[in-house]
């Protein structure tokens, strides 16, 4: 059997944005000749929020918080537990405080099932100042920076980067490629997946190397949603 994963931020949508409703009904149909999952940072509700009901129910499964929740069903099926202690929480706390970054807006860290979200800048930005500090943050590598620092402070923990303003958290091996396991205990021998963080130092590079290594399958690399878009429009 094949399934076919998808991230959902930069890849079936812009960043925090909803689907495209065109392509929405597309993946639908897509979703009704195929074995897809989803495999995101984001917790199920935001996932709904961006791609709508109907999509979500239209996939065979869902991995959430970078596969620390798995929904079949509507049923959470599993789910690891993330407690942080304080000199974590104290250590992000410094950097929000610290940062040379003027504009902060609040929500910076936000903890899911099985890790944690962090941003600089905080959740609460609006759009522009979303696409200011990501733009600004290409120049100056500063979630790079800080990935590589809040792993050489807590070295049980891995740090990447996740959609346009924020760095994943959690602990060694609770990555995204956790799914393939457990799809392989489903039954499944092979293996796509679609992404737009899959460069090293990405939260779908874990994901995207498991599979290239075990030769599962296809990793796609996109761009954005109408990079996936032309792909499967060619698959179907």
């Amino acid at each position: 059997m094949k399934a076919i994963l998808f991230d959902v931020d930069g890849t079936l949508t812009e960043s925090r944005r909803v689907m495209d409703s065109d392509f929405r009904n597309e993946f639908i149909q897509f979703c009704s000749q195929n074995d897809v999952f989803l495999v995101t940072g984001s917790d199920k509700p935001k996932t709904i929020e961006q791609i709508g009901l109907p999509a979500y129910n239209a996939v065979k499964g869902a991995y959430q918080c970078n596969g620390n929740e798995s929904w079949r069903d509507n049923r959470l099926v599993k789910k690891n537990d993330f407690t942080a202690d304080y000199d974590f929480k104290h250590f992000l706390l410094n950097e929000i405080n610290r940062n040379d970054y003027k504009i902060k807006t609040g929500s910076h860290v936000e903890f899911r099932t099985g890790m944690c979200n962090f941003s600089v800048i905080g959740r609460n930005c609006n759009q522009q100042q979303r696409e200011e500090y990501y733009h600004w943050d290409i120049k100056t590598k500063q979630r790079e920076k800080l990935a590589s620092k809040i792993m050489k402070t807590f070295p049980d923990l891995t740090a990447s980067l996740g959609g346009q303003i924020s760095i994943d958290i959690y602990p060694k091996g609770k990555n995204k490629a956790q799914v393939v396991q457990d799809l392989i205990d489903e039954g499944y021998t092979e293996m796509d997946f679609f992404g737009d963080k899959c460069e090293y130092g990405g939260n779908d590079f874990p994901l995207s190397e498991t599979i290239r290594l075990a030769k599962l399958g296809n990793v796609y690399k996109v761009d954005n949603w109408e990079h996936t878009r032309r792909i499967i429009n060619e698959q179907s």
